[in-house]
């Protein structure tokens, strides 16, 4: 298919009859405006209109989910591609014939064996990947290429890409990947995607409190505990967040501020709707793991406050339920048993078919976790 001699078959410029380019589009969308609505969430130039009765994916969620028995027949065919564009660079059609690859894949699972083969190639100039990886990401028009392009500037990019990939990395359904090019591009990735984690909401900022949540940043805990849970695909990261971020102790000052009180209470309702997942860690591991330690919530004898935050758990029948004034004394009931035997008499037995808690990840989130901890 013939595009023409520009990236991406633009002579240059970001916007043609097809559209803008995504990288335009991100970078002209207005910032959040504290409505409630969030204009990086809103759908690419390449959605395909939607159809009544069919469901969509929010963006960032088809990430999460799928395996392709395809990714790594698919990761060579791009791989050997790329090498054809790299050794002609002034060829339209080998590009082209890149980006047809790519974007015919329906899940981005290939991109981690791709990037692998990239890795190890010797003979691949880093300078013509970096390029053609910068022309993936800001000419790309469909999100599946602009993806590879995030990829490879995490591999082959330099400290002046950092511009396109903070612009890419505050839609949604690029965060995650930006997140993990910036943990391999930078020496100190912590205050970016801090900067990203506040930005976007929803998958991406899951994706962003997952990396942070290993933070020894005292100034970024305290955001995560008192403003990051704040949406549902969160349910994942709130065992990391009580943990890692020492939600325990932070209570335990003399006077807990209005806003960590808030952050405690969606924290601890999060991890109690967790029962209902098997793939997710909730309000069960988190008192095992504080089953040593001091009781998980103050009471008004030790503090002078009630943990008054926490609202009635929406779907777990195993907590009493009540008027809201009743259930902060249910959930401080449920969270004092220290010793083994009182915590298996306090707690509910977990549905053993429900098989291990952890479901296996998929090999691009496993790999985007490794990138982080590094």
């Amino acid at each position: 298919m013939q595009r023409g001699n520009g990236p991406d078959g633009d002579p240059g410029g970001e916007h043609d009859a097809r559209g803008p380019t995504i990288f335009a589009y991100v970078r002209d969308r207005p910032p959040p405006d504290g409505s409630g609505s969030n204009p990086f969430e809103e759908p690419l130039p390449d959605d395909p209109q939607h159809e009544p009765g069919k469901i969509g994916f929010a963006p960032g969620l088809v990430d999460q989910i799928g395996f392709d028995d395809d990714a790594e027949a698919a990761a060579d065919r791009c791989y050997r591609a790329l090498v054809a564009v790299a050794r002609r660079p002034s060829s339209s059609e080998a590009y082209d014939h890149f980006v047809d690859l790519v974007r015919a894949n329906a899940l981005p699972t290939f991109i981690d064996p791709f990037i692998a083969r990239v890795a190890a190639a010797a003979a691949l100039s880093r300078r013509r990947v970096h390029e053609i990886a910068r022309r993936l990401a800001t000419q790309g028009r469909d999100r599946m290429s602009v993806k590879v392009g995030i990829a490879l500037l995490g591999f082959a990019g330099t400290a002046s890409d950092l511009e396109v990939l903070m612009t890419l990395g505050r839609h949604a359904e690029f965060t995650s990947w930006v997140g993990a090019s910036l943990a391999n591009l930078l020496d100190d990735p912590e205050p970016s995607l801090w900067e990203l984690a506040k930005t976007t909401q929803g998958w991406g900022q899951t994706a962003m409190i997952r990396q942070l949540t290993s933070t020894a940043r005292p100034e970024i805990r305290s955001w995560i505990l008192r403003e990051g849970i704040t949406f549902w695909t969160q349910e994942e990261v709130a065992y990391l967040a009580a943990t890692n971020c020492h939600l325990v102790e932070e209570l335990r000052v003399e006077e807990p501020d209005e806003p960590l009180w808030r952050g405690a209470g969606r924290i601890l309702e999060t991890l109690i709707e967790c029962r209902q997942y098997r793939s997710h860690l909730d309000i069960d591991d988190y008192l095992d793991a504080r089953e040593s330690g001091p009781p998980l919530c103050p009471t008004r004898g030790a503090r002078g406050a009630e943990p008054r935050h926490v609202s009635a758990p929406r779907d777990d029948r195993r907590l009493p339920r009540g008027p809201p004034s009743d259930v902060p004394h249910a959930l401080r009931r449920s969270c004092e048993p220290t010793t083994a035997g009182q915590m298996e008499r306090a707690r509910p037995p977990r549905d053993r078919d429900l098989g291990p808690l952890d479901a296996p990840p998929t090999a691009m989130a496993s790999t985007r976790r490794r990138v982080a901890a590094v």
